[in-house]
Parts: structure tokens; sequence; C-alpha cells
């Protein structure tokens, strides 16, 4: 989900970038198998960057602000001349207070979090990029919308019953973006351990096993007896 647009922005003036964005679940959320916009990558050639005002529209119309006048009179979001790798990262929980640098790199909040977008993610995205003040000149380098699948356990199993003395198979399948993590709870020793998909225990007792997947996009969990 990438564009290389170069586009100038025009002097008190305005530029929108489409972005199509295909094969993602449907609806955004939190939700067990939801899609998520997870950061946007900007590298803006401007100077004066509290000129600029960005906004992001979803597929479905709405829109939600990334920058507004941020930045002071520091020159470039991102650094132009190491493209598509120093980039301004914006991500919910990021830094809220942006420097007045140059070349302005590192993770920082949106001006509204990401995770208000609701709807379904597939189709075109349009980010506005606007001057709102005379005199100082730039375009837009690189924007990439980088979106994850929150994890959904799609079957889980084991060979419970077993005596004490046996040996209990676990076992979980879960989608979502990589990498997975998985944590088992219940007591009892794990091989290989705890947060193995396949995990064996000896020593197990009575009552559900616990199996928690995570990925940056969220979590789910789910008992197995």
């Amino acid at each position: 989900m990438t564009e290389l647009p170069g586009n100038t922005i025009p002097d008190e003036g305005c530029i929108n970038v489409g972005i199509n964005t295909s094969g993602l679940p449907t609806t955004l959320g939190t939700a067990p198998g939801n899609a998520r916009l997870y950061s946007v990558e900007l590298i803006v050639d401007h100077t004066w960057n509290a000129d600029l005002d960005i906004s992001l529209t979803s597929p479905g119309g709405a829109t939600r602000n990334l920058l507004l006048d941020k930045g002071g009179n520091g020159d470039d979001l991102g650094d132009p001349t190491n493209c598509p790798t120093a980039v301004l990262l914006l991500i919910d929980g990021g830094t809220a207070t942006f420097p007045n640098n140059s070349n302005l790199t590192g993770s920082y909040a949106p001006e509204q979090t990401l995770a208000g977008f609701t709807g379904n993610p597939n189709g075109r995205w349009v980010l506005n990029v606007c001057d709102d003040q005379a005199d100082d000149l730039g375009s837009l380098r690189y924007v990439r919308l980088n979106f994850c699948s929150v994890p959904q356990i799609t079957a889980s199993s084991s060979n419970s019953p077993v005596c004490a003395s046996g040996t209990l198979d676990l076992s979980v399948t879960a989608t979502g973006t990589a990498p997975l993590t998985y944590a088992w709870t219940g007591t009892g020793t794990y091989s290989p351990g705890a947060s193995s998909a396949t995990p064996t225990v000896t020593g197990p007792a009575t009552g559900n096993y616990n199996i928690a997947v995570s990925n940056l996009c969220g979590s789910t969990n789910t008992d197995v007896a």
C-alpha cells in the first residue's frame, strides 16, 4: 500500500493522493479477524512544517486529521534524501509533542486516532496535504498505509481427559498478521514451552487451559478443555 507520487504541494493550496487497498478483512476494528490501520508513513519535502495540514479519508468517506500545523519552523517531515527508509511514522500511542526539527523522523501520535476509522478498509483511501501559508513550497515524496489483522482463533484442541501421570497435548490454530505470539496458562510443565502453538504438558491438573494469541494489532483468547 505504497505510492511514491512526487506531487507538488501548491502554495496556499492542496493535493489529494489516492492509495488503493485490497485483500484486507472487510471490517476495521479490534475484534478477532478485524483489520486495523496500524500506522501511516510519510515523507514530505517542505520548508516550514507548521504550514502543513494533512488528513486521510477512508474508502467509506470518513476523514480524520493526521497533522495540523505541527513541527514549527523545521523543514521536511521524514528525510527526503533517504527515501523510503527515513519516514515520519504516525501511530496511535506515539509521542504527542512534535519538535521543531528538520528531517523529522520517529513515531508520533496523529491529530486524531487511526483507531477511529471504521467500515470496510478495502478501496481507495485519499491523503489530503494542504499548505495553509504563503511563500514556503514542497512536495509529497512518500506515503504508506500499514494495515494488520487482529488474530482469530480458528481451531483449538487437546487430548483431555488424561490421567494425572499422563501427558496433555494442546494445539491452537489462528489467523492474523504475522508474527503471532502464543501464551498458554494452566498448571504443569510445558514442552517446548508455553509460547508454543502445540505444547505438551506434563503434570496437568483439572480445569481448563487458556490460550492467548497476540500480534501488533491486538489479541484474542479461548479456553481449551
